[in-house]
């Protein structure tokens, strides 16, 4: 999308202008993001009676809470095998995000989290879930996909972090993203805590193969390579 701002006499804009308007896209981003999960997901949240919606999001992040993440994790698995199609269920963690914290400041790390939060949600699909897991660890649930699609998504969001660093207040901080995804079919065996494990390996194995990519696993225990899956079976 577009922000436009109109004046009725030309002018230049100075860099705080610039800024305040750089915010404002976001704010703006943000809710329309929001509103997009909302009603992508409503027909989930009525079916699992989460009344309050706030109660539901992240207060820094605007994105699902883990307990909900949960929740709808659990329905989309029980509509995949009703429908008989996969799932993918993602673990993606913010690399040295304590040395972010610890060099720059909680406020700054805030930032990163919210924002690099939001660059997740935008290069989804609008009914693909993504929630706060814990700390700066983020569950994702992607429904009806298949092996090359995975593959295709886990290394773009990877890309898309790496490529753009996060504009804060106190300058501009370069971040990346290690990936672990699980791809489970419909007739997948196993729990809901079985495929978290499974992807929060996958994330790790990501880490140990040098940060900023991906490794996604199928339902044979491989990992696949991808645009950013560097990481062989």
């Amino acid at each position: 999308g577009a922000l436009s701002v109109y004046d009725t006499n030309p002018r230049q804009f100075g860099r705080g202008q610039l800024q305040a308007l750089a915010d404002l896209g976001e704010i703006a981003q943000k809710e329309l993001m929001t509103s997009e999960l909302r009603e992508a997901q409503s027909e989930l949240i009525s079916k699992l009676g989460i009344a309050r919606r706030q109660a539901s999001l992240d207060a820094l992040t605007r994105i699902w809470t883990r307990r909900a993440g949960l929740q709808l994790l659990r329905a989309s698995l029980e509509q995949a095998r009703e429908a008989g199609h996969s799932v993918a269920v993602c673990m993606a963690d913010i690399d040295h995000f304590k040395s972010i914290n610890d060099e720059q400041g909680h406020q700054t790390g805030d930032q990163v989290l919210r924002k690099i939060a939001a660059q997740v949600v935008s290069s989804l699909r609008s009914g693909d879930i993504v929630c706060r897991y814990g700390g700066d660890e983020l569950l994702l649930v992607l429904e009806d996909i298949d092996r090359d699609t995975l593959i295709e998504v886990a290394g773009r969001l990877c890309e898309r972090v790496a490529e753009y660093p996060v504009r804060t207040r106190s300058g501009n901080v370069s971040a990346s993203l290690s990936v672990g995804a699980v791809l489970a079919g419909p007739r997948a065996g196993g729990t809901l805590e079985d495929l978290i494990a499974k992807a929060d390996r996958a994330m790790y194995r990501a880490k140990q193969e040098g940060r900023n990519r991906a490794v996604v696993v199928g339902e044979n225990g491989l990992a696949l390579r991808g645009p950013s899956a560097l990481a062989t079976a």
